[in-house]
């Protein structure tokens, strides 16, 4: 039997490179999920509908902001048009699919957000209900109504109004940003296409604008001047 002998001498040492480097593995996998995940996603810019907009609401060249004023314009009275109350729709309608988004409503007085049916009334003044087409959260004067009416009462003023839309479901819920508080949820039955939703009222010392940036769309399988903010993000 031979025996094993034991020597002083040193170990064979390794080429750099051979083995396996983890890190550049691992980090070239996150980078391939990451560039699987942006094959899925669909940017595109947030673009108002500037035939809904009603008279006292002037939109930017761009339509991607919107300013209540005191003068209202002579405006074509187009079906599509708010003519009594003063809304105006986003241009992109969704009948599927779940939808998030972001408003930054800061300190002013008097607004609504939400989602409304493409056949929502838009020449009679109504409240923002869902037996109208509207499911939104208002603010007036300190006051705060969920999507059926109820009064709210609130911790503190939500400066960010998060907005989840999942239209399979119809389900709406509403959110304070901030941390995510739950504000108010409503379901109902969407058999029709529903639109992103926003109202401001122009109130005296006040001059109010709305500007909206982008939203984001990952497709899987499965406004003193008070400026008021939008940012979007859906799953459909």
């Amino acid at each position: 039997m031979e025996s094993l002998v034991l020597t002083d001498e040193p170990e064979p040492q390794l080429r750099s490179g051979l083995l396996i480097d983890q890190a550049t593995v691992l980090g070239n996998l996150g980078h391939r999920v990451w560039e699987k995940m942006k094959t899925m996603v669909k940017y595109s810019p947030v673009i108002l509908d500037p035939n809904t907009a009603q008279g006292n609401l002037r939109l930017s060249e761009d339509l991607s902001s919107v300013r209540h004023e005191d003068t209202q314009q002579l405006l074509p009275l187009n079906p599509e048009r708010f003519t009594n109350y003063p809304s105006v729709l986003g241009s992109e309608g969704f009948s599927s699919g779940r939808y998030q988004w972001e408003v930054k409503v800061g300190d002013h007085s008097h607004w609504a957000v939400g989602v409304a049916n493409e056949s929502a009334n838009r020449r009679a003044r109504c409240k923002a209900l869902p037996k109208d087409g509207l499911w939104c959260l208002m603010h007036h004067n300190n006051e705060y109504s969920d999507v059926v009416g109820n009064t709210l009462k609130l911790r503190r003023r939500p400066e960010r109004i998060f907005i989840d839309l999942d239209c399979d479901t119809g389900i709406v819920s509403i959110y304070d940003r901030r941390d995510m508080t739950h504000l108010c949820s409503h379901q109902d039955t969407f058999t029709e296409k529903v639109y992103p939703y926003y109202s401001l009222i122009l109130t005296l010392g006040t001059n109010c604008c709305m500007k909206l940036f982008y939203h984001l769309f990952i497709i899987c399988k499965s406004h003193f001047r008070q400026d008021i903010s939008f940012f979007f993000l859906s799953t459909a």
